[in-house]
């Protein structure tokens, strides 16, 4: 089966979509490949993944081939924000989580090896949601003024209440 979640990568100061597909395969040795043009940082984010996923609480036995193919593949993927796409799209074969709730969304998060959300850059021209009930700018985190930190600020924390949460736990509301 293949799992479908959708992030974004900056082009200059334009966001660009990316899908990500994860695919699992039966194999003899447990083995992760991310292919479309990773760079080191996304590279790494499959350490960081099954990390979060792991110390999340839930039991993943970690066997067969994993990949997670980035598209478009012609361009460069950086950065960190590609960490929760990856958790949600390998947790979504394995879990249960909705695919159609997951392709509405644009979803990018740095992740903890405690599964935490960590805040990320560049989110401003992020598509927040897909298809026809498609919004194109975030909220502002609780507490936030209104010309506090505009555009010109470097990260963008979490709201309050995903700020040092795991994922979700087993027997939560399981929708991203």
């Amino acid at each position: 089966m293949i799992v479908r979640t959708h992030s974004a990568t900056l082009l200059g100061v334009n966001a660009i979509e990316v899908e990500i597909e994860c695919h699992e395969a039966n194999a003899q040795q447990f083995r992760i490949s991310i292919v479309g043009l990773p760079d080191a940082a996304v590279k790494e984010a499959r350490d960081r993944v099954m990390a979060a996923v792991r110390n999340s609480g839930f039991f993943a036995p970690f066997t067969g081939s994993i990949t997670f193919n980035l598209a478009p593949a012609d361009l460069k993927k950086e950065g960190p924000a590609f960490d929760l796409p990856l958790a949600l799209a390998f947790l979504a074969g394995r879990e249960g989580l909705s695919p159609d709730r997951l392709a509405e969304c644009c979803i990018v998060g740095e992740l903890s090896l405690s599964g935490e959300i960590r805040p990320v850059r560049g989110i401003l021209p992020l598509p927040w949601r897909r298809g026809p009930r498609a919004t194109p700018a975030p909220r502002a985190p609780p507490g936030r003024r209104r010309g506090q930190r505009g555009a010109g600020h470097r990260s963008h924390r979490p709201p309050e209440p995903a700020r040092g949460r795991p994922l979700y736990k087993r027997g939560e509301d399981h929708h991203p």
